[in-house]
């Protein structure tokens, strides 16, 4: 075949069909070589449909983006309600990427009992780390490793204690305290009955934050599903919905390059519209994959997170590589 020449129709929609079905653009750049197609004109027949699909689904994409922008012109509209089944909760809330507070869900837990006081008697020796000097950065919550002390958890707990309203110094989840063996007792307190977790599966999907008054968690978004439970305190939630476009402009990773706490009317998500919500000790907020956060204590605060995995083999495996080649030559 020579190199300027055009695909057989056939094996031009063999191309089409591999890149619906998931498979690698190089695998099926492979398959047109040792179909005897010059390994450039693969490349280019091969790309340049790629290409054209990539830039069809970002239109697509925006486009609903923007639609669904428009319908909550006013704000994401987020329901409040009584825990409903396993079933109902993942079917009308984890499938549909919907947040929702549960108000009840934390009713008869040993951990509502909890106080700074208590925590530091139980567990007062247990080694924990906490972030430091935090309003010295702007970055602070994207290098906690830099401002990450340990102490014992009663050393912490008298610095909350005396701290008044700061941003100074904050037990975050991505210091992993809720894995300790020093603190398994935490999880004793924690009565997972209603079936939307599984007790097996806790490790390294617990968050633990402790801290004043005055904390600040900045504008991001998480990469799996949380259910956020408040314990002692209050919390704001700003709350965006994934399709807030305007959010990825100056993102850095999952953080927004965006302050709802100090809006720049210059950034174009200072038009988006967000919901607020003030969550009170013993309710929690489902925060699906994807939905930008930015949260505030109220109070001095406890809460207790936990990431919602999916079971093992629920995943849909890739295609391994291009097949179905026609009979016919390219």
């Amino acid at each position: 075949m020579a190199d300027d020449a055009q695909l057989a129709p056939a094996w031009a929609q063999w191309v089409e069909d591999n890149l619906t079905d998931g498979a690698a653009p190089e695998d099926i750049i492979q398959g047109l070589i040792e179909a005897d197609v010059p390994p450039a004109r693969a490349q280019v027949e091969v790309y340049r449909r790629h290409s054209r699909r990539l830039t069809a689904e970002r239109d697509a994409l925006a486009a609903i983006c923007d639609r669904q922008t428009q319908q909550w012109r006013h704000g994401p509209q987020i329901e409040r309600r009584a825990t409903p089944s396993p079933p109902d909760f993942f079917a009308h809330y984890v499938a549909a990427n919907r947040p929702v507070v549960l108000t009840d869900y934390t009713e008869g837990w040993p951990a509502r009992r909890w106080t700074l006081a208590a925590l530091a008697e139980r567990f007062g020796h247990a080694p924990v780390d906490v972030t430091l000097d935090r309003e010295s950065d702007p970055d602070y919550d994207m290098r906690h490793q830099r401002h990450t002390h340990q102490m014992p958890l009663a050393d912490y707990i008298a610095r909350v204690q005396r701290a008044g309203s700061t941003n100074d110094l904050y037990m975050v989840a991505n210091n992993r305290n809720a894995d300790r063996p020093e603190l398994a007792g935490l999880l004793d307190d924690l009565s997972l009955r209603r079936g939307l977790q599984d007790r097996a599966r806790l490790k390294g999907c617990v968050a633990l934050w402790i801290g004043p008054k005055g904390t600040l968690t900045p504008l991001h978004h998480d990469t799996c599903n949380i259910l956020f439970c408040q314990i002692v305190g209050r919390k704001r939630f700003t709350i965006y919905p994934p399709h807030t476009r305007a959010l990825l402009h100056g993102a850095r990773a999952m953080y927004a390059g965006y302050d709802p706490k100090a809006p720049d009317p210059r950034h174009p998500a200072h038009r988006a519209t967000p919901c607020v919500l003030d969550l009170d000790p013993g309710e929690s907020l489902f925060i699906p994959i994807g939905w930008w956060h930015h949260v505030e204590s109220l109070d001095v605060s406890v809460s207790v997170a936990f990431g919602l995995r999916p079971s093992a083999g629920d995943g849909q495996q890739p295609a391994a590589g291009a097949s179905g080649r026609p009979a016919a030559s390219p």
